[in-house]
């Protein structure tokens, strides 16, 4: 088998296990797929568009969430890119990106860090502060609503659904991040292979 055929075998191979099973029950999942986004939607109050946070971008909104924090101290400090991308799943440069809006857009900016100079943090103006705090704010008293129209047997199986739901997304995390190193372990095999033959290349020719 040549270098082409072994990296296709093994792209394909990362690739059939991501491929998600057909649902056992069809119906079932597609009354899930059409209702369960418009519960969520309605539930935390993301389309009410009269809120100026949720008229930023998904990025940037994503973004300012992320800055906002209960503690008082870390919300003043910020938080440097790094921890940022690794919260959000996202590349550096992609954020980058996003906090340059959300600071020309004056609801986040830049500050040095006191201990390394180097270092630079970003944090929530305080007119970001209060479009995300009135965001959390509403999202809370929405699922408070609901909460409270559910007797404590309906509170103790809902609770169950979340849980199960979460254990499951948990898992799919887990398993998008174990493909995605694999195809890139294949990506960097591939890489290295056709290093080293250029440079037996190079000698043969000398």
């Amino acid at each position: 088998m040549n270098d082409k055929e072994t990296h296709f075998s093994e792209t394909k191979g990362v690739q059939n296990a991501q491929t998600e099973t057909m649902p056992t029950d069809p119906e079932g999942f597609a009354w899930l797929e059409h209702v369960l986004p418009d519960v969520m939607r309605t539930l935390m109050d993301s389309e009410n568009l009269d809120m100026p946070l949720l008229q930023l971008p998904l990025a940037q909104l994503r973004l300012a969430q992320a800055l906002y924090q209960d503690n008082l101290e870390l919300l003043q400090s910020g938080q440097t890119m790094g921890k940022l991308s690794e919260k959000l799943g996202v590349r550096q440069n992609a954020l980058t990106q996003a906090a340059d809006r959300l600071v020309n857009h004056a609801l986040a900016e830049r500050l040095s860090d006191p201990n390394d100079r180097r270092i630079v943090r970003l944090r929530l103006t305080e007119q970001g502060r209060i479009w995300v705090s009135e965001r959390h704010e509403r999202r809370r008293a929405r699922l408070l609503q609901l909460w409270e129209r559910h007797t404590p047997a309906e509170r103790r199986t809902l609770l169950a659904a979340v849980r199960t739901i979460e254990a499951a997304v948990n898992r799919l995390e887990r398993q998008k991040h174990t493909s995605q190193e694999s195809t890139e372990d294949v990506e960097s095999r591939h890489a290295l292979l056709h290093t080293g033959r250029d440079a037996y290349a190079l000698t043969e020719q000398t």
